[in-house]
């Protein structure tokens, strides 16, 4: 059966199994950039991480979660960039904004300190993460750069 035909079938008769198999994406948003099933965001303006946060879902996104090598290259684009991990709500367990625990991770050189938690938590502060030469955790009220990220195929 051709994409074509399975197309058809999704959108004529809303059949759950063939729906399934239906991959369509929108068009990114003026301002916004696409790459791969995504699109991101770069913000011009520096923020603290909560009010990056607030400004990704009030466009209807997320502060971007990377998921391989791939994106990550993407979005390092030489700047301090807010990403949207923390470890706010238990020291070490780092999550994404999106509820995701971690399935790749980029630390940088230093971060990882080999006994505790990934990474080094410099005075017990630094709970959100930012993109800068790698991964690094950050003290939140920082202002940085961010990138949203709007995930754009169903």
């Amino acid at each position: 059966m051709s994409i074509f035909t399975l197309f058809i079938l999704c959108i004529i008769l809303g059949l759950s199994h063939a729906a399934n198999n239906c991959s369509s994406c929108q068009e990114c948003p003026a301002g916004w950039i696409r790459n791969g099933k995504s699109c991101y965001f770069f913000s011009i303006s520096k923020e603290t991480w909560i009010r990056a946060k607030r400004a990704c879902e009030n466009m209807g996104g997320h502060l971007a979660t990377l998921a391989t090598v791939t994106e990550d290259a993407f979005v390092s684009n030489g700047k301090y960039v807010w990403l949207g991990g923390h470890d706010l709500f238990s020291e070490g367990q780092w999550q994404w904004v999106t509820g995701e625990k971690f399935s790749y991770t980029n630390w940088r050189k230093g971060e990882e300190n080999g006994h505790d938690q990934n990474p080094d938590n410099s005075m017990g502060m630094e709970h959100c993460l930012d993109w800068s030469n790698g991964w690094n955790d950050n003290v939140c009220h920082h202002k940085h750069h961010f990138v949203c990220e709007n995930d754009i195929c169903v």
